[in-house]
Order: structure tokens, then C-alpha cells, then sequence
């Protein structure tokens, strides 16, 4: 169920509501991302040092271009099982500032958590899972931030 949808109950002022149920699939949601997102570092790491015991920085390339190239291959997979690629061309069309704004923040968005990617694998390699992933937390409220600086 969606939140807006017939089902969905509303509080006084009219706004869908939450029940105790999907606030409780939320929650482990949360949870099991989180610790989803701590096992992929902790096997980053583990990967490193038995798997690939290279000691170059050319390795955390590699290891992205590898966990990339998974990644996109699964999320085309979904996206032309789920048929919302016939979806793609209303939706830039419906964006208020134009087609060319629209590919624009795509690929912006794209290099943008390359870079990240690249970098929290680079710290998985020099120091270590634990480090990179406590220093991915902490600078997880600074996004918003930094999104309404730019964008304003």
C-alpha cells in the first residue's frame, strides 16, 4: 500500500498517515539497509586482503568498475522487467526545467556518487571498513545541506 492511497488513513489536517504496520516495514527496512550497506564494506575489506592481495590503488578502481558493472546490469535488468523504461520519456518531458536540465542532474548525479563510491572504497583499502563506514555516517546529514545550498 502507498501512502496517498484510497487505503491509506488521514489525520485531522488531511495528510495520509502511517499505520503501525508499514512504520514497523520502515523500520527494519532502515535496519536491514544499514546493515546491508556495513556487510558490502566488511566484504570490501575481506575481498582486498584474501581475495585480490594487490597492494596498488589501482585495485579500488577495479573493484568499482566490478561493483559497478553488477549494478547496472541488475537495475536495467529491473528496469525493463518492470516496463517503467516506457515511463522515461513522459517523465523528462513533465520536468519543469527542460530535457537538457533534466540529462544534466541525471549524469551530475551519476558522477557524483561515482566519486563517492570510489571514495569510500579508497578508505576501505587504506584504512579500513569500520573507519569508512563510520566517516559515510557521520557525513550523511551534510548531503541535504550542501543540496540546499546548490540548489537555492
Amino acid at each position: 500500500m502507498y501512502i496517498g492511497s484510497p487505503d491509506t488513513s488521514k489525520d485531522k489536517i488531511g495528510k495520509p498517515t502511517l499505520r503501525k504496520q508499514e512504520r514497523i516495514i520502515a523500520i527494519l527496512s532502515t535496519i536491514g539497509a544499514s546493515a546491508g550497506y556495513a556487510l558490502m564494506l566488511s566484504l570490501t575489506q575481506f575481498s582486498f586482503e584474501k581475495v585480490l592481495k594487490k597492494d596498488t590503488f589501482l585495485v579500488v578502481f577495479e573493484m568499482q568498475i566490478y561493483t559497478s558493472i553488477v549494478a547496472t546490469f541488475f537495475c536495467v535488468l529491473g528496469l525493463f522487467s518492470s516496463t517503467e523504461f516506457m515511463d522515461l520519456k513522459s517523465e523528462m518531458e513533465k520536468f519543469n526545467e527542460g530535457k537538457a536540465i533534466y540529462v544534466a542532474s541525471l549524469i551530475g548525479t551519476v558522477l557524483a556518487l561515482q566519486i563517492c563510491t570510489v571514495g569510500v572504497v579508497g578508505l576501505v583499502y587504506l584504512v579500513s571498513s569500520l573507519f569508512s563506514n563510520v566517516v559515510s555516517m557521520l557525513s550523511l546529514p551534510f548531503v541535504p545541506v550542501v543540496g540546499v545550498v546548490f540548489v537555492r
